[in-house]
C-alpha cells in the first residue's frame, strides 16, 4: 500500500491506484512549503515515497543508525529535493536540532516497538513539542493480542530487520491499548485502520496534537 492510501487526509477520494481526487493538490498535508518529519527514517524510502507523492514538501529523517544519513541525504538531494537527515545524536526521544512547533506532521512507522517502552512517553512529548498546533503524527504498528500472535510478530519482525534488530526490544500492543496510550500523551485519534496482509496485523493511526490548552 502506498503512503498516501494510509495517510492522506479523508476527504480524499481513494481507488486501488491510489489517489483518485484532484483536491489532493489543495490538502493540507500537500501544500507546498510544509514540512514533514520522518522518525525511524531508515534507508530513506519512506522519505522518498513521501516526497514523490506530495511535491514540494520538505522532509526530515532523523535515524539512530547514522550509516544511514548521508548516502540518503545525497541521494535525495541529488534529485533536486528539499530535505535532510540529521546526526544519530537527534533521535526520537531528543528532537533538539528541531525548534519548538515547527513541523506540519511526523511519521512513526513500525517504531515504537523498537524502541524500549520506558522511553515512549519521551518520544510522544518530544513530537508534541516540535510538531504546529494541531499538527499529525501518522502512526504504523503491529498488533498482538496473544502470545502466540507476539512470537509469529518477533519472528517476522526479525526476518525482516536483521541488521539492526537481531537484540533490540520487540515491545507490541493490541489496537486497543495503542489508541488508549496515544490519547493519554495528548493526541486525539483522527483515523485508525487495521489490516493483515500477511501473517502479522498492523495498525495505522492518524494522530492530532491536541492544543495545550485542552489538556489543562
Amino acid at each position: 500500500m502506498s503512503f498516501t492510501e494510509e495517510t492522506a487526509p479523508d476527504e480524499l477520494s481513494m481507488g486501488e491506484h491510489g489517489v483518485e481526487d484532484e483536491r489532493a493538490t489543495k490538502t493540507e498535508v500537500n501544500k507546498s512549503g510544509k514540512h514533514v518529519l520522518c522518525v525511524g527514517a531508515g534507508k530513506g524510502h519512506e522519505m522518498e515515497a513521501i516526497l514523490n507523492e506530495f511535491p514540494g514538501i520538505k522532509v526530515t529523517g532523523v535515524d539512530p543508525h547514522d550509516y544511514y544519513g548521508p548516502p540518503v541525504e545525497r541521494r535525495l538531494k541529488e534529485s533536486g529535493r528539499d530535505v535532510q537527515y540529521l546526526h544519530e545524536s537527534v533521535h526520537a526521544g531528543d528532537l533538539k536540532e528541531i525548534p519548538d512547533n515547527s513541523v506540519d506532521a511526523a511519521t512513526l512507522l513500525f517504531v515504537l516497538h523498537h524502541i524500549d517502552a520506558s522511553e515512549h512517553d519521551q518520544v510522544m512529548a518530544e513530537l508534541r513539542r516540535v510538531l504546529k498546533p494541531n499538527g499529525k503524527v501518522f502512526v504504523a504498528e503491529d498488533l498482538v493480542d496473544t502470545e502466540a500472535e507476539r512470537k509469529t510478530t518477533v519472528m517476522m519482525d526479525k526476518l525482516l530487520n536483521t541488521e539492526v534488530l537481531s537484540h533490540g526490544p520487540h515491545n507490541y500492543k493490541n489496537q486497543q491499548d495503542w489508541e488508549a496510550y496515544f490519547e493519554g500523551q495528548g493526541f486525539r485519534m483522527k483515523r485508525e485502520r487495521e489490516i493483515k496482509p500477511s501473517k502479522v496485523r498492523h495498525g495505522f493511526f492518524v494522530l492530532e496534537r491536541i492544543l495545550d490548552k485542552e489538556t489543562e
